[in-house]
């Protein structure tokens, strides 16, 4: 009776997956498809897979970079595209975005995006490009098939209200901006969760230049759904253009508490919580990108500037305990950096920590040194109490000619802390008077 039973159940999955595929094939009839990928072995597969899925051999064609399937999309109407993340960086979403500007009405299209690595950066990256599908690549070609059969089958029978957002986007990307504006008051007919819908009309009032009723249609799109995706970025991205910082702050959050981060937006979020003064956040949110596998490459920089700076206004405020861990933080993930290095260490003097400077700068060859990281050598030393050091160091770099305010001023104040004799301090002292004049009073009164 189980066996029966089991054999109903297998032949009726038999039945629907052969009925799926069958409207895979009817959907794809007649369209064109480009697969780009620098793998040979992922060109062949993938084209056996597409043609194997309904579309004709002859409308297959293969590229193994970004640059010639741009041309052949330019020229053409290709409805299905299918390409690796792997291409040089950015090419593949160069390619989406050029796929999505040539077939507007998405229920014709599909645009497929197939990556080697399992990365919430990367899948980030696809979905605010607006792919129809990201895939990870699986181990085994049977379970690709599966998945791209999916792919194409969530196309295979669109709602009157994807019909009608499709027609939309078409008279957009026609520039009948009005036309295109009524149709989509059509759609909410179709649904009571029209967010999209909103987002879509308050995009044609941006093309228009109505920032204003832009931002009405996307708060509108969010009354219905906070969480919308495109509503949340496209308000983040006009709120930035306006300089509304405070404003933009908010939808920075809503998108960094609930989807995982395009790297692209990464110098953007530390610049606008170092705008809005949200410091200790800087350092929740760098924690949260240095946290996420692959993104270290394409966050180093920014993420190590937006600590370094998070650091010094933490440590000016008193806060030394965040200011440490923040600038601890920089330091270790900004090395090759120099700018950042030099200000992260002059920032860790302020908060008390120049003996971790000069532990750090004794790994340091001289040789690999710059002048403002001897002087910050020369701070740190007079920083911990190290006064004859500290004026030895000095006479150092006098002798190599790095004569500034400060070099000066150190070694004027740690000379007196050695009891160095008149005749020699009174000499340092004219010679600082004479690098410069403007200072004299400030110098005199050390």
């Amino acid at each position: 009776m189980k066996d029966k039973m089991s054999l109903k159940i297998l032949s009726k999955k038999l039945i629907g997956k052969n009925l799926k595929e069958q409207e895979v094939k009817e959907y794809l009839l007649g369209k064109k498809a480009i697969i780009v990928s620098p793998k040979r072995q992922d060109r062949s597969t993938w084209k056996t897979l597409v043609a194997e899925a309904g579309i004709e051999i002859e409308d297959i064609h293969l590229f193994t970079s970004a640059l010639d399937a741009l041309d052949v999309m330019e020229n053409n109407k290709i409805e299905v595209l299918l390409t690796s993340y792997q291409l040089n960086e950015g090419e593949c979403l160069d390619l989406v975005k050029k796929h999505i500007e040539r077939v507007p009405d998405r229920t014709d299209a599909n645009c497929i995006v197939i990556s080697d690595k399992n990365s919430l950066s990367i899948s980030a990256s696809v979905a605010e490009e607006e792919a129809d599908s990201y895939i990870i690549k699986p181990s085994s070609v049977k379970k690709l098939k599966e998945l791209l059969t999916k792919a194409f089958y969530k196309k295979c029978n669109p709602s009157d209200y994807d019909k009608t957002i499709g027609k939309a986007c078409e008279l957009i990307g026609f520039g009948q901006f009005e036309k295109a504006y009524m149709i989509l008051d059509e759609a909410k007919g179709f649904t009571p969760d029209h967010a999209l819908t909103f987002c879509f009309q308050g995009h044609i009032k941006e093309l228009n230049r109505d920032e204003e009723q832009a931002l009405i249609h996307y708060k509108a799109a969010l009354n219905i759904d906070p969480y919308h995706h495109r509503s949340l970025r496209k308000s983040f991205d006009l709120e930035m253009k306006r300089k509304n910082f405070g404003q933009a702050y908010e939808y920075c959050k809503v998108l960094f508490e609930n989807y995982p981060i395009n790297p692209r937006r990464i110098p953007s979020f530390i610049k606008l919580s170092i705008a809005t003064n949200n410091y200790d956040n800087i350092i929740q949110f760098c924690d949260v990108v240095l946290s996420i596998e692959n993104m270290m490459g394409a966050a180093k920089i920014p993420v190590a500037a937006g600590l370094a700076i998070a650091g010094k206004h933490l440590g000016q405020s008193g806060n030394n305990q965040s200011a440490f861990m923040a600038l601890k933080r920089a330091l270790k993930i900004a090395e090759e950096k120099d700018e950042i290095v030099d200000n992260v260490l002059e920032s860790l003097i302020n908060i008390g920590q120049a003996k971790l400077v000069l532990q750090y700068l004794q790994k340091i060859p001289v040789i690999d040194r710059s002048e403002r990281m001897e002087i910050i050598e020369l701070k740190s030393l007079a920083s911990t109490g190290q006064n004859q050091k500290a004026f030895d160091y000095g006479v150092k770099l006098l002798s190599k000619n790095v004569k500034t305010q400060d070099v000066f001023e150190i070694m004027i104040q740690s000379a007196q802390k050695i009891n160095l004799e008149k005749e020699s301090l009174d000499d340092l002292i004219e010679q600082a008077l004479n690098t410069f004049p403007l200072l004299s009073e400030y110098f005199l009164n050390l």
